[in-house]
């Protein structure tokens, strides 16, 4: 009986379109590289295919030098009662404050406004 190669040669060939087209995928970006050749040949390719970078966006010191900040405010937003006792339950996991300590949250709530106001 006669042995036959084909399958061998065939395998050997469908190895070697596996091999370039891991490297390829790895080159691309696509497959993370394995070794500092692969990394180069990425970077190489990636250098090749990016746009240059626009010279107004080179030195990042003149991209935050028109944008700073000039003035700071503070917003007073009026409180909505019930947004108010919505939150605090939330933050509460939904359960009920006794009356005692609703009284005293009103209390020291007050006391704070009227400090505020002297």
């Amino acid at each position: 009986m006669e042995h036959d190669n084909t399958f061998e040669s065939d395998r050997s060939a469908e190895d070697r379109i596996d091999d370039h087209l891991l490297r390829s995928l790895k080159v691309h970006g696509f497959v993370f590289s394995d070794t500092e050749d692969e990394v180069e040949a990425f970077y190489l390719d990636y250098l090749a295919q990016s746009p240059p970078l626009p010279e107004n966006l080179r030195n990042s010191s003149d991209i935050f030098k028109n944008n700073e900040v000039k003035e700071t405010r503070i917003i007073d937003l009026p409180s909505n009662k019930q947004v108010v006792e919505n939150l605090a339950q939330a933050a509460r996991d939904g359960s009920n404050i006794p009356v005692e300590v609703m009284e005293k949250m009103k209390k020291d709530r007050l006391a704070t406004e009227k400090s505020k106001k002297s």
